[in-house]
């Protein structure tokens, strides 16, 4: 049998490990973020090559980088990154390199003139935000006509999924909002009906954390949560211990993307035409 192997192929599969070898670094110490995150940025990345968009390469705006590790991870660089923490942007500034600048700003009110980003990236905020409209006008008002906005957020599924069950109480289902600082949940559909509002152009989407990662995710999470410490040498201890729980989830990292309507997250690709 002869093997055909393309280049694209070659690209996908040197992308994917550069991607794994970089999230291992930044997350050997937490399981549930090594799991979750490197399917989410997988899937990000793939959705946005679909479109000619290299996201490691570089982005303009990251809208809630947080500390900036999760950027830093995979993106070559970044020419603004902002945050509502003071204390991450902050960290963001010192430490992250892939970030030229990083400023105290919520996605509420974008400090940037309208229309004028060619890549607008937004990892996991928007469901955290109460005001998801205001949200949602900030994002779209800054895409340069022919710009992009990648975003991700979590599904309608997530609750279900995360629980492993179909029908979730809704005190279960209250805990795991306030567990995770969660206020919105999006299908396709709503987010499509918020973007077109807005003159943006959903081109194209991706689901993905499938029912066995969902399960996976939610119950690491919950581990590490149980594990308090009371001193810098437990936290310490607690920290190294997780390392090969952390190695253990290579196994869970396939598949990267769902069937429609069967995963706990969902990424776009939009575009102000």
């Amino acid at each position: 049998m002869i093997l055909s192997i393309t280049m694209s192929h070659i690209i996908h599969q040197s992308t994917t490990q550069h991607i794994m070898r970089r999230m291992l670094r930044c997350y050997a110490t937490s399981p549930f973020a090594f799991l979750f995150r490197t399917i989410e940025i997988q899937a990000m990345v793939a959705l946005a090559a679909r479109h000619g968009i290299d996201l490691t390469d570089q982005v303009a705006v990251d809208v809630g980088c947080g500390n900036g590790a999760l950027g830093q991870a995979f993106i070559r660089q970044i020419t603004l990154g902002f945050d509502l923490s003071r204390t991450d942007v902050l960290h963001v500034y010192r430490h992250k390199s892939a970030y030229r600048h990083a400023i105290c700003a919520s996605a509420t009110a974008i400090p940037l003139s309208a229309q004028s980003q060619p890549v607008v990236f937004s990892n996991s905020v928007i469901e955290h935000i109460p005001d998801a409209a205001a949200t949602w006008d900030e994002l779209a008002r800054i895409v340069q006509p022919g710009g992009w906005l990648i975003l991700s957020t979590v599904s309608e599924q997530f609750p279900a999924l995360m629980l492993g069950t179909p029908a979730p109480s809704a005190s279960a289902r209250a805990e795991l909002d306030r567990s995770y600082a969660h206020y919105h949940y999006y299908s396709v559909a709503t987010v499509e009906s918020d973007l077109t509002r807005r003159g943006l152009t959903l081109v194209d989407h991706t689901t993905y954390i499938d029912p066995r990662q969902a399960r996976q995710s939610h119950q690491l999470r919950l581990w590490e949560q149980q594990q308090r410490t009371t001193s810098t040498l437990q936290h310490r201890y607690q920290q190294l211990r997780r390392v090969p729980v952390t190695l253990q989830q290579l196994r869970y990292l396939s598949p990267v993307e769902t069937d429609p309507g069967n995963g706990a997250a969902l990424a776009i690709v939009a575009r102000r035409v």
